[in-house]
């Protein structure tokens, strides 16, 4: 049983060499080779409004993220054929943690 987790340590650990081995090629292409084209990348507005939207969704997500999980719960429960009709969602929203 151990050789078997050993093999699979063996393997893992030649995988993170391999993948730190791309991503320092990508950090060094960006960082240390100079750059081929030096002219600015123009954005559109539309992109500068997605990626702003995805920001502000990623940090309300991460700093207040009790709503959005009540209402994945709800769904689920909406959705599910294991909870029976009398489970309320406050007895499950605190089972879940909230």
């Amino acid at each position: 049983m151990e050789q078997e987790l050993y093999t699979l340590l063996i393997v893992g650990l030649i995988n993170i060499v391999i993948s730190m081995y791309y991503y320092l090629i990508v950090v060094k292409k960006m960082y240390i080779n100079e750059p081929t084209d030096p002219t600015p990348i123009t954005v559109s507005v539309p992109l500068k409004t997605a990626v702003y939207i995805g920001i502000a969704g990623t940090l309300l997500l991460g700093i207040y993220p009790k709503p959005f999980i009540d209402w994945a719960v709800s769904a689920t429960l909406m959705f599910s054929n294991i909870v029976n009709s009398t489970a309320s969602f406050s007895a499950v929203s605190t089972i879940v943690g909230g």
